[in-house]
């Protein structure tokens, strides 16, 4: 049995909250939980708090999400008041398309007392202005059968973007753009306010 109040969302948020810019949002539909972010921020994260687990102990995480174009989010199980501890599973990324996808973990929690434990779906600093994820059917339980072989992860790609030249004061963006969705303007350049794009990354160097 789940150790995770309303996983299902069958009772709309109990147990559940939300933690985002201004102007966000956490609506229920179709038995997900649909979360809409509303800018970028160094904490956007859905949460549940309040969780015991036991010491050295195995526990299997499995979830399904899904989002509006390619993104990506991370799970992590950890004490819930600072210093915010590991209780076993930490960073476990998922990578999310418009097609819903099942995920699961295992993992084993450490010695000590875990009373006071939070399950954090975090979306910094993933998310972008406009982003839109949908998690549900979220479960925690003891894994008490033999594991079963953890779903493959999909490849990665390493693609190198070069600047020529790097000036003091200069900020390197990184930004993904689906090739379809580009929109130009009247000279030819990206038009970045009618083009959707999602930021990979942001570099200021300090060359001086």
């Amino acid at each position: 049995m789940s150790i995770l109040v309303n996983g299902d969302f069958s009772d709309g948020f109990t147990g559940w909250k939300f933690h985002a810019p201004k102007g966000s949002s956490f609506d229920i539909e179709h038995g997900m939980a649909r979360l809409t972010v509303a800018s970028r921020s160094d904490n956007i994260q859905l949460y549940q708090a309040g969780l015991t687990l036991e010491p050295e102990t195995r526990y299997l995480l499995t979830f399904t999400a899904s989002s509006e174009g390619p993104h990506t989010l991370a799970v992590h199980v950890h004490r819930n008041k600072a210093p915010h501890g590991s209780y076993g599973l930490q960073n476990y990324i998922a990578d999310v398309d418009r097609e819903a996808k099942s995920f699961a973990t295992y993992f084993t929690t450490p010695k000590g007392v875990l009373d006071d434990g939070r399950l954090r779906i975090w979306l910094a600093p993933y998310a972008d202005k406009g982003s839109v994820y949908r998690i549900g059917h979220v479960s925690l339980v003891k894994a008490v059968e033999e594991p079963l072989p953890e779903p493959e992860q999909q490849p990665r790609r390493v693609i190198h973007v070069i600047a020529r030249t790097i000036m003091s004061g200069d900020t390197l963006e990184v930004r993904y753009v689906p090739p379809d969705k580009i929109k130009v303007d009247e000279r030819g350049d990206i038009d970045w306010d009618a083009t959707p794009w999602r930021m990979v990354a942001v570099y200021a160097p300090d060359t001086d």
